[in-house]
């Protein structure tokens, strides 16, 4: 066997006709598919707020959500704009159907308190970024496969779409917007990178554009306006990752620098946030005082951290007062 046949991602694959249908299948969204889709919101919903993952997995795998998803993204590379209509639609329809049963579910329910699960999904990293292209990706020669696996409920388990929707209606149901905001943020560049880097970039790399079939376009007209369109889309969700990107290396500078140089066997970090915009960095400390020695040692080794241009201030805590303590960067902007 040649290397390029066992590196070819095009062997094994269904024919353009049928994966065209499955496709098309995936636009069907009848009254027994939404309540499929409100029941495992709601089993998210619940996962979240009880804060069990393994729930929270459970929903993921009953969700029909990748279908449209999967859909809009073979609509991009094929330039059939009716199909892209859509699929479009439904999954706007999916959405607030997941949006609002789940905000239904936490207005009742008698947990009020925002979990570790929900917490962490009020916010992207850059981690999500990567999961989401390389899921989408799985996903989409899973189903160009003539036989078929357990590529697409694997991919709704890596990718998961269903908890960041899930924490919209706990944020929408307790008037916390910011939480709210943030999910649906999380959810929206999981769903965009899927969509667009992947399954559009996967029909391609497969070489289905080479088949004249039916939701192949040969308008260049229809084509350019899906291409500007593409552009339009991917272009903030780029720009977006390179600040997720900058925003990670800064947490993960400034936990390596909490780690190594702040906390011991006596003393731990109990609170940490940083302003990326003014270079801000707070902690707030308990145990052990930090010594003026201390103090500048540390403000020694930020570069040490690639932590140039931050201000770091400390607040040290105990039960009986409280002592602050402000370091100032090597190379601080105010300089």
């Amino acid at each position: 066997m040649k290397l390029t046949d066992f590196l070819s991602i095009k062997k094994g694959s269904a024919s353009p006709q049928k994966v065209y249908a499955d496709m098309k299948a995936n636009l069907v969204f009848n009254t027994p598919e939404a309540f499929i889709l409100m029941c495992a919101i709601v089993i998210a919903s619940i996962g979240l707020n009880v804060g069990s993952t393994a729930v929270v997995i459970g929903a993921m795998l009953i969700s029909p959500l990748m279908g449209p998803i999967q859909t809009i993204g073979f609509s991009f590379a094929s330039g059939n704009k009716d199909m892209l209509k859509k699929a479009i639609k439904l999954f706007v329809i999916q959405v607030l159907i997941a949006i609002g049963s789940s905000t239904i579910y936490f207005l009742i329910s008698p947990l009020n308190q925002a979990t570790a699960e929900i917490i962490s999904r009020t916010s992207p990293t850059f981690w999500d970024v990567l999961i989401a292209i390389f899921g989408g990706l799985a996903g989409i020669i899973g189903v160009t496969r003539a036989e078929k696996s357990n590529v697409i409920p694997g991919v709704a388990i890596a990718t998961a779409l269903m908890p960041p929707l899930a924490t919209v209606g706990f944020g929408i149901a307790h008037f916390n917007f910011q939480y709210a905001i943030g999910a649906f943020y999380l959810f929206a560049i999981n769903a965009i990178f899927i969509i667009i880097i992947a399954s559009t970039v996967g029909v391609i790399l497969i070489g289905m554009r080479k088949f004249d079939i039916e939701s192949f376009t040969t308008d260049k007209r229809n084509r350019r306006q899906l291409q500007i369109a593409l552009l339009v889309i991917i272009i903030p969700s780029l720009i977006s990752s390179f600040t997720l990107i900058e925003s990670q290396v800064v947490n993960s500078n400034v936990s390596a620098l909490v780690m190594n140089q702040i906390e011991s066997d006596s003393r731990k970090v109990v609170s940490t946030e940083i302003d990326y915009d003014s270079k801000q960095v707070t902690l707030i400390v308990v145990g052990t005082y930090i010594t003026d020695h201390e103090l500048n040692s540390i403000k020694e080794t930020l570069t040490e951290y690639n932590l140039e241009g931050y201000d770091v201030k400390i607040i040290q805590s105990s039960v009986k007062d409280t002592i602050t303590s402000t370091i100032e960067a090597v190379g601080n902007k105010d300089e």
